[in-house]
């Protein structure tokens, strides 16, 4: 083992101070124990090192993510489970049953070993494995969405196909192909009934006239009822505890689910003498008294004598009086609820007429129809064509649907936002930017998480980072993201592309490749002044490597030959010492 490790370690080029980095370190003792361990933070030749030893039985024992368990073809005797929860990125949740069928399914080796062996602890309920290990797969579904990369393409189409048809994406997607086979044996005149059924709808719905403050009310109910009715786990603890806690609720302020006549948190008060089972509870609005189930209790409010506008929710509530520990999907779930409970209560204040009421649920049950049939008749996507509108405003498109050199630029950027990213491109600031700092700027549109780490730049860094230069880049990207977020509301965009990208976006981490990018230092200095996984690093490095090369490619066929040598001396910058190291599979 000693000596393979040290052969592999010749072949790829490590310095003696390479091989001192901390991962080495660690790993390296293990291995000859045959014990390894695999992730995506570890570096990429530590990696295909622990495959190629894992795969000749060579490696006993090996901690692995479900990548390994997932993406590789290796199977092993034994899987054991250290639980069955994963983070999925935003949130820790249970892995579905296709996941553990995946990973599972690795245990026992075809011609080797008769039966396969699967562990999980003791301390997972028996009820979570039981739902694991007989649920039925989760059935395909489309989660096809037309981005601003997608749009800008439809242009790349050969000329025989017509790149005008706003439905054209939509039609070549994997949800129109199974509406399709599923739909076979329609004919013409199914067809032709369907949009007559339509144009009805259409006429009936325009006899209601919703105002669009109380379409907003009735979205932010409707999120309410749908993010329960997803999570039936959350909804049937949230009865439990209402149920167990009655003692504690009396005299206390609530939100009640809404009757018909309304649309928005009913605000009511727990009576004192409330009957087993049920609780009595009086209308702040109406004064009105009934009785209520604890699944009509949507929340319970902060203590006031009497409420206040706005009302707050104790979300400490049911956490103190629990017996129960949350887990953090859970406790996910409750902080994403209370949020989209206190918006739709916002509307408390907002006075509507019970006839006004009536035409909105009457509005939006013909918007459900509606939405349904256009689906049947394989119509085009709202959302795609107020995206061709934004682009179209924003000058990537023309009125007759053609690229513009600021849509040829976007149309070739896929690692990130092609618009902000474009915007940023074609401003001043970029433009007078040395390699080092225009690099720097990149690098934050591909840092491959938020770390959590703790370390701070040296002194170096902080005294020969040019912090008013980046300021301003800041500045320029905060200012492009407002106005596109602004265009995607005057253009009528549901999906909020701008503003999810916005929030994932960081420059905190700017001073560190500033670092790198200085010629003299080396990959061993930049670990110990990151304190990230050297595997991290190196992810990043790359994939800021392939950014600067999809710019290349860009500023290339556009002819702007300053900004591809910018981009070309960029790569070379930051491509070199450890980030270069060869593959031991060739």
């Amino acid at each position: 083992m000693r000596r393979f490790l040290k052969t592999t370690f010749v072949h790829l080029g490590l310095t003696p101070e390479q091989q001192q980095l901390p991962q080495v370190l660690q790993l390296t003792p293990l291995l000859e124990a045959g014990i390894g361990f695999h992730h995506s933070g570890l570096l990429p030749f530590l990696k295909e090192i622990v495959e190629v030893l894992f795969s000749n039985g060579l490696v006993k024992i090996l901690c692995a993510t479900e990548t390994f368990a997932m993406g590789l073809n290796m199977p092993t005797r034994t899987v054991v489970f250290s639980g069955i929860q994963k983070w999925d990125g935003r949130k820790e949740r249970l892995i579905d049953p296709s996941e553990w069928l995946q990973m599972a399914g690795r245990a026992g080796r075809r011609g080797k070993d008769p039966k396969g062996y699967v562990i999980v602890p003791a301390n997972e309920s028996c009820e979570l494995l039981a739902d694991l290990l007989w649920a039925e797969p989760k059935p395909m579904v489309s989660h096809f969405e037309a981005s601003y990369a997608t749009i800008l393409h439809q242009c790349q189409l050969p000329a025989t196909t017509d790149i005008h048809d706003e439905t054209y994406t939509h039609t070549q997607s994997f949800r129109d192909f199974m509406k399709t086979a599923t739909s076979s044996h329609s004919t013409q005149a199914q067809t032709q009934d369907t949009q007559s059924l339509l144009r009805a709808k259409y006429q009936e719905q325009e006899q209601y006239a919703v105002p669009d403050n109380i379409q907003s009310m009735y979205r932010a109910m409707l999120e309410v009822s749908r993010f329960l009715y997803e999570r039936p786990i959350l909804h049937q603890w949230l009865i439990q505890h209402t149920n167990q806690n009655a003692q504690f609720l009396q005299g206390r302020w609530v939100w009640v689910s809404p009757d018909p006549t309304r649309m928005y948190p009913v605000l009511c008060r727990v009576r004192p003498m409330t009957p087993q089972g049920t609780f009595t509870v009086q209308d702040e609005e109406t004064q009105d008294i009934f009785n209520i189930q604890a699944e009509d209790i949507l929340a319970v409010l902060q203590q006031q004598q009497p409420p206040t506008t706005p009302q707050r929710i104790d979300r400490g509530f049911y956490t103190k009086l629990s017996k129960t520990k949350l887990s953090l999907d859970m406790i996910a779930d409750f902080a994403t609820y209370w949020d989209l409970l206190e918006q739709a209560a916002k509307n408390q204040s907002v006075p509507v007429e019970p006839h006004v009421v009536e035409q909105a649920h009457a509005y939006f049950a013909l918007q459900d129809e509606i939405d349904e049939l256009r689906y049947e008749l394989g119509e085009e996507d709202p959302d795609q064509i107020a995206k061709q509108k934004f682009l179209r405003s924003l000058g990537y498109l023309t009125d007759e649907d053609t690229l513009t050199l600021k849509g040829r630029i976007a149309r070739e950027i896929h690692s990130t936002h092609p618009v902000l990213l474009t915007e940023l491109l074609l401003h001043a600031v970029f433009q007078s930017a040395s390699p080092t700092v225009a690099g720097t700027i990149l690098s934050s549109f591909t840092v491959p998480r938020k770390s959590s780490s703790s370390a701070s730049s040296s002194q170096q860094v902080r005294t020969s980072f040019p912090v008013e230069t980046m300021e301003e880049i800041r500045a320029v990207v905060k200012d492009k993201t407002a106005h596109c977020i602004h265009m995607e509301e005057e253009a009528g965009i549901q999906s909020k592309e701008t503003e999810l990208w916005y929030d994932t976006f960081t420059t905190d981490y700017e001073p560190f490749f500033w670092q790198w990018m200085q010629p003299e230092t080396t990959f061993c200095e930049w670990v110990k002044q990151t304190g990230w996984e050297e595997g991290l690093l190196v992810r990043w490095i790359l994939r800021t490597t392939e950014f600067c090369r999809e710019l290349q490619s860009i500023f290339e066929t556009i002819g702007n030959d300053e900004l591809y040598e910018k981009c070309k001396m960029i790569e070379e910058q930051i491509q070199r010492n450890m980030i270069a190291t060869r593959s031991i599979y060739w």
